[in-house]
């Protein structure tokens, strides 16, 4: 009994380092350095082009829907009134498609943001897990094979793809709604 309760205080206050963001800062500067208040910025603003992707490819989709789908076309050849379905099959694809080729960055990003485990912190070992970029990728590669980078992408995907779904449902209602207002 006494081992355990002095394995969950230790991992309570591993878990509670930090009184307040100023705290963390000047912590993680003091412990790490001052470059590892930026450790994973490149990949993370690369994940911006995530959205951009997601949006490129429902458009694309939405054109070669209205090829195939000519119904979806107004009579008089006015703007476009998707139904609801699809925009929903659309938009999820969409953002599938845009996940999984900006995973392997997502899960580079996350990597370089852990920092080593509880019991090193505590013990004053190595802070940080990884060196960089680079270091992510060979260790992934060497370790995990190729598959290492889609780690957690099914979960990420369930997450993801329908939220997607819905912005896009949206979107082409508002579309319709704001046709002939603007």
């Amino acid at each position: 009994m006494t081992v355990s309760s002095c394995h969950y205080l230790k991992f309570i206050s591993a878990k509670v380092r930090y009184k307040s963001s100023f705290h963390a800062a000047r912590s993680i500067v003091k412990e790490e350095g001052f470059r590892a208040l930026y450790r994973g910025i490149v990949p993370a603003v690369t994940l911006t082009s995530n959205s951009a992707i997601s949006m490129l490819v429902y458009e694309q989709l939405r054109k070669l829907m209205l090829r195939l789908l000519p119904s979806v076309t107004s009579d008089s050849g006015a703007k476009e009134k998707f139904p609801v379905s699809l925009a929903l099959l659309m938009g999820g694809l969409s953002k599938s498609i845009s996940t999984v080729s900006t995973y392997p960055l997502m899960l580079i990003r996350s990597r370089l943001y852990q920092r080593a485990t509880d019991d090193a912190i505590l013990s004053n070992e190595k802070k940080q897990m990884y060196g960089g970029i680079k270091d992510v990728f060979t260790r992934v590669i060497k370790h995990e094979g190729i598959k290492g980078f889609y780690k957690g992408l099914s979960i990420h995907l369930i997450k993801t793809a329908p939220s997607a779904a819905l912005t896009f449902s949206c979107y082409e209602y508002l579309i319709r709604i704001t046709d002939n207002r603007w």
